[in-house]
């Protein structure tokens, strides 16, 4: 049981969620940066092209000044890039100048100010230059989009099992308006329950 069974939340989302592209990338040129519990942005410039190029350090040197800004996200502790560290920027980007990242650490651990700052980020990483294709991976990355999946996964369900459900009561009352009966008062009956329990 114990070699097919996962507790790793990575192992729910497909191979090409953006935090698992992003940390297999990570995984891949900078084993040393592999750190639980923080962020790290991946910037890559994609097969034979060079991230160092003037145009796209540009974009990195604005992601990290704006997360180092009063105008930046909450919830960061410390942002260590290439560009905000030039004397260690061979530890940020890749042998083959293919690739860099930003490393974030988090003061945050609430999982709503993760996903918000989750958010923040991706808005500004959407401006990246033409060519570059930007990713979040590390453990709360991951667990954004595990989220993230488990709520679209819900949704499609429900949206399924309602429409099973009154294909069959269609088929058992053949009208089209006795099923809406029992699925109204099912429905009232919930929206009572929940707010009994909210309160």
């Amino acid at each position: 049981f114990d070699d097919v069974a996962t507790n790793d939340q990575s192992d729910f989302l497909p191979d090409d969620a953006p935090s698992i592209v992003g940390q297999d990338l990570v995984e891949e040129h900078f084993p040393q940066q592999i750190q639980e519990g923080n962020i790290t942005l991946v910037f890559d410039a994609g097969e034979g092209e060079v991230i160092t190029d003037p145009n796209n350090m540009n974009f990195v040197d604005e992601i990290s000044t704006w997360l180092t800004s009063e105008d930046g996200p909450e919830g960061i502790r410390s942002v260590q890039s290439a560009t905000l560290l030039p004397e260690a920027a061979s530890a940020f980007i890749s042998p083959d100048e293919q690739l860099t990242i930003i490393a974030l650490s988090l003061s945050i651990s609430e999982d709503a100010q993760i996903v918000e700052l989750i958010d923040d980020i991706s808005e500004q990483l959407n401006e990246a230059p033409n060519g570059i294709e930007t990713y979040q991976t590390g453990q709360s990355a991951i667990f954004a989009d595990y989220n993230e999946t488990i709520t679209e996964t819900v949704d499609r369900t429900l949206f399924v099992t309602l429409a099973l459900v009154i294909v069959i009561l269609l088929a058992i009352y053949r009208s089209p308006v006795s099923p809406f009966v029992p699925l109204s008062v099912v429905t009232i009956a919930y929206l009572i329950a929940r707010g009994i329990v909210a309160s």
